[in-house]
């Protein structure tokens, strides 16, 4: 956990051992600090290890051996005391309580390796409006619990979304995963009874497809695969040049280059609709995610034909308008990588940015789009309905079908 995000973290624990809380009822309230902030003796990460200790944090959700559990009881371990007062009253104690307690233990022996931080639960978390400072976003009913911290304003404290039906396609995409949250039949009826499903029939969920059908004007419709570029001004097209370490840029006459040529890779296929020449569309073939796992819209990874380990990816963890967009690595956990085709335009397709943007609400262009960066030189999100009105941000789908 520290070793993921080094300094929010440090950043995080400092304040949970020094800004002493205590709640009633919904209200969080400041006890004040732990010592005194001018003379140095706050407790810090360093000091801890200094004197041989050795804190862990975990996800709240854990399953116990009775072993442990009667370790516990007995009063065996001798961090226990000590433990207990030091985190009385800081913020979210049983994140560090029960793993630091098991983690240093004599039961603790052999050690799992996810290669996600999501492959045990996977979980959609709200942007922190605290942290982004969009304090109006819409958070789909998630909102800072109310706090009266002493230092720092950006601790915010949210919990992940409840899963909809809107989210089985995405939750598809994670086969290796044991268990998701949040869900329960009031919330998440569908959801529950589709993975019921999986398991039932002990093959899961499908796995992911390259395929579209493609309707043309006049004539019937084909199976075929397809391949699209990103086209902006004079021609140029958005080119990737290299994999290690990954380069990308727009190039003027890019699109004949093969590093152009991007591969949907979706939970369902994807519709390519002829537009006929000299209409709105100018003769072009436009892409939409058509309804795939549980009757949802298809959710598209986007990966370099070049270089297949390349997929199209937001600056992970934020999704917001001007965030970054580039080629990187594909990872095992998806979201800053997953998209949907809704014709000229890709909407990102993160639990956050459709629930926190608005796209859940039908709004046909709504939410966050992939438009040219700012600054002209890559890619970057920006609000689907801006791209009508800004001309700078410019981007045209190009698809190309090869049938078969």
């Amino acid at each position: 956990f520290f070793n993921e995000h080094p300094q929010e973290d440090k950043d995080t624990f400092f304040l949970m051992l020094n800004d002493m809380v205590t709640a009633c009822d919904a209200l969080s309230v400041s006890l004040g600090w732990r010592g005194d902030k001018q003379k140095g003796m706050e407790l810090s990460m360093d000091h801890i290890k200094s004197k041989g200790g050795k804190f862990e944090m975990g996800n709240v959700q854990a399953f116990m051996h009775r072993n442990f559990v009667n370790y516990i009881l007995n009063g065996e371990d001798p961090n226990l005391p000590i433990l207990r007062d030091i985190l009385t009253f800081v913020q979210s104690a049983d994140e560090v309580f029960w793993p630091t307690i098991f983690l240093n233990s004599p039961l603790c022996r052999d050690t799992a390796r996810l290669s996600h931080d999501r492959q045990f639960f996977l979980y959609f978390w709200p942007n922190n409006p605290a942290k982004t400072g969009e304090k109006k976003l819409d958070l789909a009913g998630k909102r800072c619990r109310k706090a009266n911290f002493s230092d720092p304003d950006w601790f915010c404290g949210l919990s992940p979304f409840w899963l909809k039906e809107q989210d089985i396609a995405r939750i598809s995409m994670y086969r290796d995963t044991l268990f998701v949250r949040k869900a329960d039949w009031t919330h998440s009826a569908p959801v529950l009874q589709q993975i019921d499903s999986w398991i039932q029939n002990k093959r899961g969920p499908p796995p992911l497809i390259t395929t579209s059908t493609t309707g043309r004007s006049g004539s019937g419709s084909s199976t075929s695969s397809v391949i699209l570029k990103l086209e902006s001004h004079y021609k140029s097209c958005f080119v990737v040049l290299s994999s290690r370490p990954p380069q990308f840029q727009w190039r003027i006459g890019g699109c004949k280059e093969q590093g152009s040529k991007i591969i949907p890779v979706c939970t369902g296929p994807v519709k390519l609709k002829e537009v006929i020449k000299g209409g709105k569309g100018g003769g072009t073939l436009l892409m939409y995610s058509s309804n795939g796992v549980g009757g949802q819209e298809a959710i598209c990874l986007l990966k370099s034909q070049r270089f297949p380990t390349l997929c199209l990816t937001t600056r992970y963890p934020t999704y917001a308008p001007g965030v970054d967009v580039g080629f990187g690595p594909c990872e095992s956990f998806k979201e800053n990588q997953v998209w949907k085709l809704s014709g000229r335009y890709i909407r990102h397709a993160a639990a956050v940015s459709e629930r926190s943007y608005g796209v859940h609400r039908g709004k046909q262009r709504n939410g966050l789009c992939l438009a040219r960066s700012r600054d002209q030189h890559a890619l970057s999100l920006e609000m689907c309905d801006s791209l009508l009105q800004n001309k700078l941000n410019y981007l045209r789908i190009k698809a190309v079908s090869s049938s078969h």
